[in-house]
């Protein structure tokens, strides 16, 4: 009678194995208990109720475990904006963000150095997925610095990439409008205007200074589906960087709000001789 209950539990670690789970440590302890049970002369109706009680056990672990592929990760989305999307992150992800499962649990997570330059530009690919609302790109730039944005030849080749496959993106330029006396800086300025209108971007420019405090925010919505938020700008190498990427629907409204609320203190550039007129304006 025991060999066949030790035949019962082969068969449970093939099955077990057949899933692509490792079963051979629950053979163990059942085997452990198994013997214990023969040596204390059980009655064989109490071995069959403990090893019905075992393989209940195991099923259940095995259902979570089908049902969350992402290492017992518990994700509560009830608040995600798009789940199809975040479990596509997530899937793709996994390996390189195995040590923030605790924030990814909550619907974030935090970005430094060149993770965040490789997530800003793959997130883009997201837009391409048949579950998106639209392919809209909207973001605020608190561009500190021109030239250095000019230095992102791959992101602004992907954004080039995501217009002309039938996306829009809206960007919001915040300057500091007393900085264009610089030569350097106004050059530099008029130059990165010139590359987003060249690529159809709907571009704004807005003064900092009449921003409150909260509205200075560098960020990027991605669609409906997340957030991206910049707590310190990258350097050319990202080497220093750190962004906050959110999933959910409390941060989306909260950053779409304040894209609202900037751009309606915007003003349009549609053409490099635009912002060449509002940079003449300023400088005197």
């Amino acid at each position: 009678m025991f060999n066949k209950f030790l035949d019962t539990i082969n068969k449970i670690i093939a099955i077990l194995a057949f899933l692509g789970i490792n079963g051979y440590l629950i053979k163990e302890y059942l085997v452990q208990i198994v013997n214990f049970l023969k040596e204390n002369y059980l009655e064989i109706i109490i071995l069959e109720f403990i090893l019905i009680l075992i393989l209940i056990i195991i099923v259940y672990f095995l259902f979570k475990r089908l049902r969350n592929p992402d290492n017992g990760l518990q994700v509560n989305y009830k608040g995600i904006l798009n789940r199809q999307i975040f479990e596509k992150f997530l899937e793709d992800r996994k390996k390189l963000f195995s040590s923030k499962l605790s924030q990814l649990q909550k619907g974030y997570i935090r970005l430094y150095g060149k993770e965040v330059k490789e997530v800003q530009v793959s997130l883009i690919d997201y837009l391409e997925e048949p579950y998106v609302d639209s392919k809209i790109i909207r973001t605020v730039d608190l561009t500190i610095n021109p030239a250095l944005w000019l230095t992102r030849e791959e992101y602004i080749k992907k954004n080039k990439h995501f217009i002309e496959n039938g996306g829009r993106i809206y960007r919001i330029l915040a300057i500091d409008f007393k900085k264009l006396q610089d030569r350097d800086f106004k050059n530099s300025l008029i130059k990165l205007c010139s590359e987003f209108l060249e690529i159809d971007v709907n571009l704004k420019l807005c003064n900092i200074e009449e921003l409150s405090s909260e509205e200075k925010e560098d960020f990027i919505i991605y669609d409906t589906f997340a957030v991206l938020v910049e707590n310190k700008q990258a350097d050319k190498e990202y080497k220093i960087a750190s962004s906050t990427l959110f999933f959910d629907k409390e941060n989306f409204n909260r950053y779409y709000k304040l894209f609202e609320s900037v751009n309606k203190k915007s003003k349009i550039i549609n053409s490099i001789e635009t912002c060449e007129k509002l940079v003449r304006k300023e400088v005197k």
